[in-house]
């Protein structure tokens, strides 16, 4: 049961009080008024409800949460006639929506805010929240691991081959960087909770050669494949410098606080950038194939 303070107790109520979702909320302060004067209050337990002895005579009442997360709501009583009940909804106030971040096996009653706090390696940035409870955003995130500043490869030089008898063509590698790059995160709200996606433009099984003088023989020697980050705009399209759209969907999430709401989620390592060896021959297969790291391996939001 939840605190409460009386004078002069003719009869009691009980009172319960719900947030989001009508889940209990609770910690919502209910305050009786009679029309003697007399004060009554109490607040919510656990389980959203709390007893209130209170006068005989008809009064008013509020119901608010000192989160501020809430409207205040209120309304009257009419006289005693011994125990009797009541059931208080609250609702999101503005700049709150109710949105439950962790899914619908946990019960949250707390809305989140409609501007979110996003935090990644490359720090924090606000988010908009949509009213369908969920946010696309693209942002310029600091230098991460293997940055290229495009896709381009250039052409070598021909190098004879004695094994298979042809001329095979080299190339260099990217240009290195050292900027920052486009990544987009994208909330989906779905029946088991928020999944977040975080997505970048990367160079996809470049082949190339290093060295200054033709390998003997070439088809034999491994090559190399690199696979990189790039600073592509964000809805550029894959065409970009040859580059591809590299998405990580998180794996999981950690629930830091019901309230205020705050959960990271957990994104899953791939096997890194290159450079990586190959099989030897002509056609650069990687082995094994780079699935690349998320730019993020944890990523916070607090709401």
């Amino acid at each position: 049961m939840g605190r409460r303070t009386c004078c002069c107790t003719v009869c009691t109520r009980t009172w319960t009080v719900l947030g989001c979702s009508n889940y209990p909320l609770p910690d919502a302060v209910v305050t009786m008024t009679s029309s003697g004067g007399i004060v009554s209050t109490g607040t919510t337990g656990a389980d959203g409800t709390v007893v209130i002895p209170h006068g005989a005579s008809s009064g008013s009442w509020s119901v608010s949460h000192p989160s501020g997360r809430f409207f205040t709501n209120s309304g009257t009583f009419t006289a005693c006639t011994g125990a009797t009940t009541q059931t208080v909804n609250l609702f999101a106030a503005t700049g709150y929506r109710c949105c439950n971040l962790f899914g619908s096996g946990v019960a949250n009653p707390y809305p989140v805010a409609t501007t979110l706090t996003l935090t990644d390696g490359g720090g924090s940035m606000s988010v908009a929240l949509a009213a369908t409870c969920d946010f696309s955003v693209c942002s310029l995130r600091p230098n991460a691991d293997n940055y290229a500043a495009s896709c381009d490869v250039v052409a070598d030089r021909l190098c004879y081959d004695s094994v298979s008898g042809t001329n095979v063509q080299l190339y260099k590698p990217p240009t290195i960087g050292t900027g920052s790059i486009q990544v987009t995160y994208t909330m989906a709200n779905t029946a088991s909770g928020w999944q977040l996606t975080q997505a970048y433009y990367w160079c996809v099984g470049t082949c190339y050669w290093e060295g200054d003088s033709c390998p003997t023989p070439t088809v034999s020697t491994k090559n190399k494949a690199r696979y990189w980050r790039v600073p592509i705009a964000c809805g550029s399209g894959s065409s970009a410098g040859g580059a591809l759209l590299k998405s990580h969907v998180s794996t999981g999430y950690t629930i830091n606080s019901l309230n205020p709401p705050n959960v990271t989620f957990h994104f899953a390592s791939g096997n890194g950038f290159g450079p990586f060896d190959v099989i030897p021959g002509p056609v650069c297969t990687p082995t094994p194939t780079p699935t690349g790291n998320p730019y993020s391996s944890d990523v916070t939001i607090a709401a």
